[in-house]
């Protein structure tokens, strides 16, 4: 898989160093690994700041012969304009199947961890469903101000609608013979659609949304992506993120420190730090006269502890300033390289 683009982390710099908003949270879907996105259950926490959850309520199995998982897994794009990124890599999004052959609602959980909300704050993602009008996906984001359990999402930012009926089985049709569900209906604006030979079935591009969180001033939240739909199809979503004020750049700088082992080191060191919200991360190394000597952009990355592994075979004996750069300040560890 391809890294976060570089065009982004450059966007949120630029974001972060001349207005007020800060990232607080941000997941493309980019990254080589998730190790964070559990896929189980959640587990309750109402201090959750580092996993996501990636539940499989309904336990249905795939109707298709594609045997896909019952969770939300990671795929490539439906529509053709959605498969590369600005960058020019090959884009993917996280996917869910509603494609059970049972009459039973497909329940499939992302579950963010958990954001504060101190001013005003905007989470933002993108969606398209595999098709639309007819057997079109539909999804809730819910907020939770409590924990993390599914059952805890009572309430509902954003309604997708699902197909409900077709009136028979022509190839093409308009979308006022079709019912869906109350919410949004991807495509019924004539936008974010690509033909493909049947407007019965066009295929969804990723479409942007937003909606604020200032009714949560003061408070912590989680958001959950939650895939409610029956026996249609598949639905994707893609750059999930939030906007909004972070704690001070003091109280920040406080709690980002750099540990470093081994120290000395003369091959592979370990630098652990905790970040106090998401962000993209450089590492800088500095000789001992001040000079920049490596550097190398790591990438988004969430709040909470992280840990990066660097090669300082190629450094010379002596000693340097290890630097962690982040949206809200940095943070340096002395280290002696002794070959």
């Amino acid at each position: 898989m391809k890294k976060l683009l570089l065009s982004i982390a450059i966007l949120h710099w630029g974001i972060n160093s001349f207005s007020q908003n800060d990232t607080l949270l941000f997941e493309d879907f980019q990254a080589d690994n998730f190790p964070y996105i559990q896929i189980n259950a959640p587990n309750g926490s109402t201090n959750e700041t580092t996993n996501w959850y990636n539940f499989d309520e309904d336990g249905l199995p795939d109707g298709s012969p594609s045997n896909r998982p019952g969770e939300w897994f990671l795929a490539f794009p439906f529509a053709t304009v959605d498969e590369f990124t600005a960058n020019g890599d090959t884009n993917f999004v996280l996917a869910s199947n509603s494609w059970s052959n049972v009459n039973q609602y497909t329940l499939n959980w992302l579950i963010t961890p958990k954001i504060q909300v101190n001013g005003p704050t905007t989470l933002s993602w993108k969606s398209a469903p595999r098709q639309t009008p007819r057997y079109l996906d539909g999804y809730e984001v819910r907020i939770s101000t409590t924990d993390n359990y599914e059952t805890s999402f009572t309430t509902t930012l954003f309604t997708a609608g699902e197909y409900i009926s077709a009136p028979g089985p022509f190839a093409d049709s308009s979308f006022a013979n079709y019912s869906f569900s109350s919410g949004f209906i991807h495509g019924q604006d004539g936008t974010y659609i690509e033909y493909n030979g049947d407007s019965a079935r066009f295929i969804g591009e990723l479409r942007p949304f937003s909606v604020s969180l200032n009714a949560y001033i003061g408070q912590s939240v989680y958001i959950a992506f939650l895939h409610k739909t029956m026996d249609d199809n598949l639905i994707s979503i893609d750059d999930i993120c939030v906007t909004g004020v972070a704690t001070s750049i003091k109280e920040e700088e406080n709690k980002f420190k750099l540990g470093a082992f081994p120290n000395p080191a003369n091959d592979m060191l370990t630098l652990n730090y905790t970040l106090p919200k998401s962000s993209p991360i450089d590492v800088m190394v500095y000789d001992f006269n001040g000079r920049l000597v490596e550097s190398k952009f790591v990438g988004m990355q969430i709040a909470g502890q992280q840990s990066i592994t660097y090669s300082v075979a190629n450094l010379a004996k002596g000693e340097y300033s290890f630097v962690i750069r982040s949206s809200f300040g940095t943070t340096t560890q002395k280290v002696i390289v002794n070959k």
